[in-house]
């Protein structure tokens, strides 16, 4: 109300700038029929300039929502309850190996593999049932065959006659699956019967697993801290670690026997490995060694006593 006041008083401010000295010998009743035709000729400009710019507005918001909803880095899509897709923007297609016009009617279950479409069917029902927000992972395949991970979450709203539709953001999991799957498989190696003890490009050790307490006597929180140097057994000679250390440092991995010495002083032969770890800029981050205790093994017996002697006599 306000604002169309405000218009209808720039509107008269323009008609008296309009009216020419000529007018103010016409009638009185004739001037005020000028004065308000002029008037409201005026006002229905300034609203339709007005209008234009709202207009305006609203297509630059809609512009700038289709964008966000097309290039957004997760995939948003609607089906119906038969399952047919109904609306996708441009992830979904990309996710989905598929331009985004063939999607339309096509089955969601389509993109998803067999043996984890009962997974989805379950979650549509419990959708349905509950009407709350839910959640899946699953596996999800393309026409050339390619497969990944994603997780799936899904609302149940309806359309603007009533019909009931499911909204369902998805996104690819897969390098989060790698990533759990090789952190199984770390720790599940971690804890094999070989010692291994995780040091930091200072040559801190910052991890043992259970083995290597078995094998050198030595408990997580004594040797954590550390420099390997603790397990040193005094019969290698400066020189044998610098070339270790030379030749790690130019290939980047270390193997061959070596004797150390456990917590309760003996000392034993160990075949062991050393691995350089580096991080993305190349520069170093870690070292890793894994060691086993062939003392008692019989093939390694004559170069055992081979070592033994060699270093005897250093």
């Amino acid at each position: 109300m306000e604002k169309n006041q405000d218009l209808r008083r720039m509107a008269e401010e323009k008609t008296r700038s309009l009216l020419v000295p000529g007018n103010l010998h016409a009638p009185e009743k004739t001037l005020d029929l000028l004065h308000e035709l002029q008037v409201h000729q005026i006002e229905l400009e300034m609203q339709n300039e007005e209008l234009r710019k709202t207009l305006a507005e609203l297509d630059t918001s809609r512009s700038q929502y289709s964008d966000f909803y097309d290039r957004a880095p997760v995939g948003y899509s609607t089906i119906n309850l038969e399952g047919q897709i109904l609306q996708a923007n441009l992830t979904t297609a990309r996710l989905l190996g598929t331009e985004r016009s063939s999607l339309l009617k096509q089955p969601f279950t389509r993109f998803i593999l067999k043996e984890d479409q009962d997974t989805f069917y379950l979650l549509c029902k419990k959708l349905v049932e509950d009407e709350s927000a839910i959640s899946c992972e699953l596996r999800m395949t393309r026409p050339d065959g390619t497969q990944f991970w994603a997780r799936i979450e899904a609302i149940l709203v309806n359309n603007e006659i009533g019909e009931p539709l499911l909204r369902i953001v998805f996104s690819d999991i897969s390098a989060l699956k790698q990533n759990e799957e090789d952190l199984r498989v770390a720790a599940i190696a971690f804890e094999s019967q070989r010692g291994i003890m995780v040091s930091n490009a200072d040559g801190i050790i910052i991890k043992v697993n259970q083995a290597f307490t078995t094998l050198t006597g030595y408990s997580a929180e004594e040797a954590i801290g550390q420099k390997p140097h603790l397990l040193s057994s005094g019969r290698h000679s400066k020189a044998f670690y610098q070339s270790m250390w030379s030749t790690l440092q130019t290939t980047g991995y270390w193997q061959g026997e070596i004797w150390n010495r456990r917590k309760n002083g003996k000392i034993y032969a160990e075949w062991l490995t050393i691995s350089q770890v580096s991080a993305p800029d190349g520069h170093v981050s870690h070292y890793i060694g894994t060691f086993s205790d062939i003392t008692a093994n019989e093939d390694a017996a004559a170069e055992i006593h081979r070592l033994a002697y060699s270093v005897a006599h250093l």
